[in-house]
């Protein structure tokens, strides 16, 4: 599929980014079910499904991956166009709890997460 077809809906007009949420979300599932990585989605969708946080529409979506997964998940979605956000955090001084991925075709991201600073557990 090209690239300008990848963001079209099914009425040719480019994606919205609660559509590309909801489709995010959706390849997120299988990509994990086929890598049999445990996750779980997090905050925005989830949030307003459980009509938590009404009417707001994140610009990504959040997963969350059980710890040593994240490259692996990383390299299934890279092989799908996404690529690794280019991080402006000062790497040694701050804890990176998360990656953005990016696609240039679709008009959100995600946010893999291994992390989840404020939980009282460790990642695991």
């Amino acid at each position: 599929m090209a690239t300008s077809e990848a963001a079209l809906g099914a009425s040719g007009d480019l994606l919205s980014t609660a559509e590309g949420n909801a489709l995010s979300a959706a390849l997120l599932r299988e990509t994990v079910s086929k890598l049999t990585v445990r996750a779980v989605l997090i905050k925005g969708l989830p949030l307003r499904s459980h009509g938590l946080r009404a009417g707001h529409n994140s610009a990504d979506v959040d997963l969350m991956v059980e710890p040593g997964s994240s490259d692996e998940v990383i390299r299934s979605l890279a092989s799908l166009g996404w690529t690794v956000r280019p991080s402006t955090t000062p790497g040694e001084r701050i804890s990176l709890h998360s990656v953005t991925l990016c696609h240039q075709a679709w008009p959100n991201d995600i946010d893999l997460h291994h992390d989840f600073p404020g939980l009282l557990a460790g990642p695991e």
